[in-house]
């Protein structure tokens, strides 16, 4: 069996999609709580539609698999000791992208990913996802 892979290039900012820039805080009935901004519904949405149309409809039902991320940004800090470098936050947008390809039905459930691999680069604002099957793993004794 070859191995199946889907390569997916979206002109996204990762920076929308960070959880705690996408998220803002609240109170609903007497607790508190977060609730996403519409930007960050905007750019996690367009994602999904773009991985879904790279799939066309193929999924990894199940099995372990390997996930590429690159994510490329042109934004700067602004002010802090940090002033004028680029905002090399890659870790940052990895949980909304994993959920994106579960909404876009390429995997059953992202507890498949067994390989994560992410960079992070300064340019014009993109997210490029490679997913890999990998062989299905024995169970150690």
């Amino acid at each position: 069996m070859k191995a199946q892979t889907i390569r997916v290039s979206a002109p996204i900012d990762p920076c929308d999609l960070r959880i705690n820039a996408a998220r803002r805080a609240c109170i609903r009935a007497g607790k508190p709580g977060t609730y996403p901004t519409p930007k960050a519904k905007r750019a996690a949405a367009a994602l999904k539609l773009c991985i879904a149309a790279a799939a066309q409809g193929r999924s990894i039902a199940s099995g372990p698999v390997s996930v590429i991320i690159s994510t490329s940004t042109p934004r700067q800090h602004r002010t802090g000791p940090a002033a004028g470098r680029p905002m090399l936050d890659c870790d940052a947008p990895i949980k909304a992208i994993l959920d994106a390809c579960t909404r876009a039905e390429v995997w059953t459930d992202d507890a498949q990913v067994a390989e994560l691999v992410v960079r992070g680069h300064v340019g014009p604002p993109s997210i490029t996802i490679t997913i890999i099957q990998l062989a299905p793993r024995t169970a150690m004794v």
